[in-house]
C-alpha cells in the first residue's frame, strides 16, 4: 500500500511526490530552525530598520563597551609615550625593567649591583619627572 503525501498551497492540500515532500518539509523546519535562532540571539533582519519601531543606534550600539573611557584611555597612552620618549636610555631603561617588565627594585638592584635605596630614589626622580611632564 502506497503512502498519499499532501502539501498545502495557497491554503488547498495538493498530492504530491514522496521526494517533493520531504524536500518541502526539509525546507520548512531549516527555515523554522533558523528563526528560532535568530528570535534566540535577538537577530533582526536589515529590513526592519526601516520600521518606526526599530531605532537602528540602539540595536547597533555596544552598551557594554565605553567609547569614552576607550578614547580617553588611547590618548593617555600617546600622552606616556610622548612622555617616555623624553627620557634618556638609562632613565627608560630603568622604568622598562621596573613597569614593563615587572622586575622588583630588589630584584633590579642586585643585577646593577647598586643599593635599592638609590634605585628607588631613581625610580622616585624618574616619576616626578613624568608626572611634571603631564602636567604641562
Amino acid at each position: 500500500m502506497e503512502k498519499d503525501y499532501y502539501i498545502l498551497v495557497n491554503g488547498k492540500k495538493v498530492e504530491v511526490s514522496e521526494e517533493v515532500y520531504k524536500a518541502y518539509w526539509q525546507l520548512t523546519n531549516r527555515e523554522n530552525y533558523l528563526k528560532r535562532l535568530d528570535a534566540k540571539y535577538n537577530v533582526l533582519p536589515f529590513s526592519s530598520f526601516g520600521d518606526y519601531e526599530y531605532d537602528i543606534l540602539d540595536k547597533l550600539a555596544d552598551k557594554s563597551i565605553d567609547i569614552e573611557k576607550v578614547v580617553e584611555t588611547r590618548e593617555l597612552l600617546k600622552l606616556l609615550e610622548l612622555a617616555l620618549s623624553e627620557l634618556n636610555g638609562e632613565e627608560y631603561a630603568l622604568i622598562s625593567d621596573l613597569y614593563f617588565k615587572e622586575l622588583s627594585i630588589r630584584m633590579l638592584a642586585e643585577k646593577k649591583q647598586i643599593p635599592p635605596s638609590s634605585l628607588a630614589y631613581l625610580r622616585d626622580k624618574i616619576l616626578k619627572k613624568l608626572r611634571n611632564f603631564f602636567e604641562q
